[in-house]
């Protein structure tokens, strides 16, 4: 053999790493050896390797080949990872070379040609790896899309939230708007670009006057809604006492620096609120409009502080709380030691007493005894300041701003807007909210009510208009009877609500309660959106079918579970429509299960269970009488009920007929004396009676189904056994 003047590592290499991986030299398991283990960082399928990864994988390689010279069973964990928002530009960029985008092919397209880059790309790095010489087991290989990666990577997150360890919160991102997601930092190349300056002209309303505003970003002109001015501002001496309570003093806001009795003393926090407004711009004409700012508060407390010539707290003491008996009350400072900062469960720890904007800590009860000042007359609050107090001072920076708050002085709101409900005039509310949870008293003069409510942030309710509704619905009288009940029919149970002018239909499910319809009253009407209609006749509830009132339920009654139904356990039963020639037949009636709804038990009938179930507790049946039953025949389905109806007020029964298979006669070609009449065919029926005129013969093999029937044109045929029945 001769050798070649120059290296050819393409022969000499040739089929070389392919041979290891075969002969499985790199392939871990030996459980005699002490375990080495190795996952190398995943590269992205975005594209080739490059000179980086050479780099690592190799000092990677001489790790795991020194420790397998020195015994281990070393596992190098080979894998990719997807890369998506890289891979998906990769992707979009090769489309847009064909002259087509994503959202032409569809979600589904795009996901296939992902997938074809992916093996593309994959493939092309196993080959550098290859080349390189590698020790991987590919065995193991993954990637981050692997089903196993995937749960295993939702578990830890799920679990790191469960454990209060990851939040959502809000920050400015980088957004890209050719891919529509957001970008992390390291995906993002900053770059200086000249600008351009531009210049705005706002008219002073008072004055006529215009300022000039320079600005390099003009998009954000549609959203001005202030314009600070240089520091010597005049303007301050027009602030009255009012506009600090009703929000429209036009002060920057609030002073966040030390808001928290944790940090600084109430004097030191007053000391703060000055010197922030002393080097503050007013955002706006005093009174001009409205905007929350609790400083405006803060100014006021401090004043009534200087008037009375007491600190606050003591004032709150000796004119309010000790007057009402509110001995929970406090200002944060000098909290309450009684009541504990505890946490409950995964619940957030209220650990962040408020001083700004009075800082008071109070009780529901508290709450209360102070709303009920505003309900009837004392000595505290007279009726003038209550009247001022309840009136809209607040004003809107926009004559069509339909959402403007109705602050009053001190109060959120003194009009409580709600579509669909009336809870008269001159609501109060007023707010506050800590790190974690927020308090509300509402004053409702309508009903001489207080509402005092209490929530986390994070309960995913909209806990004060949800529990006013409930009250107006629970405090409100219904302009009719209510129908709230369960009521029983043939298919099972449905529970009825009334609630104000609505009415909600449930069905009882597998899953619990399920709302079926919705109905709106009206002109002495329960009707639905497709205009079908319900009423009530005494325990009857009503429905129109096609254009006749058909009693379709009634109102379950407790009672025991009677010796009628009892006997019809463990019994087959040949059953006959008269109205309808409809047949339930040949079924066996194995158990009466019970269901409970609430406080009550409700029966439902069952055919084809292999063992009777009973139970000693009330129940809820319907009377077991002819007229006015809905289960009356030995199982519950569809066909075999009764279907109560009334015409001019008078009540109307379909009638069937059911007969226990053990009290069927043979048929011995004897004649049939009525209607409804069966007989058991115990030997082959050669041949049919001769029919009565407006009478019809059905033929049932011994399954109960369907054999023969009079009105059909086929001809009869003689069947061995089963039965028959004249129509």
């Amino acid at each position: 053999m001769t050798l070649e003047a120059k290296y050819n590592h393409l022969a000499v290499e040739n089929d070389k790493y392919q041979n290891w991986i075969e002969k499985g030299y790199f392939t871990a398991g030996d459980m005699t050896k002490r375990p080495y283990c190795i996952v190398i960082p995943p590269p992205n399928v975005t594209g080739k390797l490059h000179l980086g990864h050479a780099w690592d994988t190799t000092l990677q390689d001489i790790l795991c080949r020194y420790k397998r010279l020195k015994g281990y069973d070393v596992c190098w964990v080979a894998g990719m990872d997807h890369a998506g928002i890289a891979t998906q530009a990769k992707v979009d960029a090769r489309l847009k070379s064909e002259g087509i985008s994503r959202y032409d092919i569809g979600r589904e397209k795009f996901l296939e040609r992902a997938w074809e880059w992916k093996e593309e790309y994959a493939s092309t790095i196993r080959s550098q790896w290859a080349k390189l010489g590698l020790s991987l087991d590919y065995s193991r290989e993954r990637f981050t899309l692997d089903e196993g990666l995937s749960h295993a990577v939702r578990k830890v997150f799920v679990d790191l939230y469960n454990d209060g360890l990851i939040y959502q919160g809000e920050r400015i991102i980088n957004w890209d708007p050719e891919a529509k997601t957001a970008l992390s930092n390291i995906e993002v190349e900053h770059k200086e670009i000249m600008g351009h300056m531009y210049y705005f002209k706002y008219k002073v309303v008072e004055t006529g006057k215009e300022l000039v505003i320079a600005t390099t970003r003009p998009e954000t002109m549609f959203a001005d809604q202030a314009i600070f001015v240089h520091p010597d501002d005049e303007r301050y001496k027009d602030i009255t006492v009012r506009m600090c309570l009703d929000h429209s003093s036009g002060l920057p806001g609030t002073q966040w620096k030390h808001f928290s009795v944790s940090t600084t003393s109430k004097f030191d926090y007053y000391n703060e609120v000055l010197n922030y407004l002393s080097n503050s711009t007013l955002k706006a004409d005093p009174g001009m409009y409205s905007t929350y700012c609790n400083d405006g508060f803060t100014l006021a407390e401090m004043i009534v502080s200087k008037v009375r010539n007491m600190p606050y707290e003591k004032v709150l003491k000796k004119y309010i709380t000790e007057k009402i008996g509110a001995k929970s009350t406090n200002t944060t400072y000098t909290m309450d030691s009684n009541y504990p900062l505890v946490s409950e469960g995964k619940k957030p720890k209220e650990y962040f007493p408020i001083q700004g904007a009075g800082g008071i800590t109070t009780s529901m009860i508290d709450l209360c005894k102070f709303g009920q000042l505003f309900l009837e007359p004392n000595s505290i609050i007279s009726e003038e300041s209550k009247a001022l107090m309840a009136k809209s001072w607040g004003a809107t920076f926009l004559e069509s701003d339909l959402g403007a708050i109705d602050f009053g002085l001190g109060w959120d709101l003194v009009k409580h807007h709600d579509p669909d409900y009336d809870f008269g005039d001159s609501v109060l509310a007023k707010g506050g909210n800590s790190m974690f949870f927020s308090s509300r008293i509402i004053i409702v003069p309508k009903y001489n009510a207080v509402l005092a409510l209490s929530e986390t942030h994070d309960c995913g309710l909209e806990v004060p208009t949800t529990l006013m509704r409930l009250f107006n619905t629970y405090i409100d009288t219904n302009t009719y009877l209510d129908y709230s009940g369960i009521y029983a029919h043939a298919f099972g149970l449905q529970k009825i609500t009334t609630i104000k002018s609505s009415m909600v239909v449930q069905d009882k499910t597998e899953k619990g309660w399920v709302m079926s319809d919705l109905l709106d009253y009206a002109d002495g009407k329960w009707t639905n959106e497709k205009g079908n209609q319900i009423f009530f006749e005494g325990n009857y509830l009503l429905k129109t079918t096609r254009n006749r009132t058909v009693a379709f339920a009634q109102k379950a009654k407790k009672q025991e579970l009677n010796a009628v139904w009892k006997s019809r356990l463990n019994k087959k039963y040949i059953v006959c429509d008269t109205t309808y020639y409809d047949i339930v037949t040949n079924q066996m009636l194995c158990s009466v299960e019970f269901n409970r709804t609430e406080d009550t038990m409700s029966l439902i009938v069952h055919g084809n269970k292999s063992e009777p179930v009973l139970s000693e507790f009330p129940i809820e049946v319907i009377d077991d009488t002819h007229a006015q039953s809905y289960l009356n025949t030995p199982c519950n389905g569809s066909r075999d009920r009764i279907e109560p109806y009334f015409e001019n007020g008078k009540l109307y029964c379909a009638s069937y007929t059911y007969i226990c298979e053990d009290n069927i006669e043979p048929y011995n070609s004897q004649l049939f004396e009525n209607e409804n009449k069966v007989y058991k065919i115990n030997n082959t029926l050669e041949t049919l009676p001769t029919l009565c005129d407006n009478h019809r013969i059905l033929v049932l093999d011994s399954n109960g189904d369907l054999y023969y029937d009079s009105m059909d044109i086929e001809e009869y045929k003689p069947i061995e056994s089963g039965f028959i029945i004249l129509v």
